[in-house]
């Protein structure tokens, strides 16, 4: 559940806040162990710079798509 909140709120916010949210994510798990806390992350990271790298991507074409005919009339 936490993991699906912090995903949609990477695509709202972009890249450098992605890893504060699964650093924050992550240590709301107080009673893992350093390796543990590592595991979660590796796991949580990828998904995040994924959700980030699909939303910046659809959102600049839809920018793209809504300036370029103002700018090229």
């Amino acid at each position: 559940m936490r993991l699906a909140a912090s995903v949609s709120l990477s695509a709202m916010f972009g890249f450098p806040m992605t890893q504060i949210i699964v650093d924050n994510v992550v240590d709301s798990y107080t009673e893992l162990s350093d390796e543990n806390w590592e595991k979660l992350r590796e796991k949580a990271m990828p998904q995040m710079i994924i959700a980030g790298f699909t939303t910046v991507t659809i959102t600049s074409v839809a920018i793209a798509g809504f300036i370029a005919p103002l700018i090229f009339v």
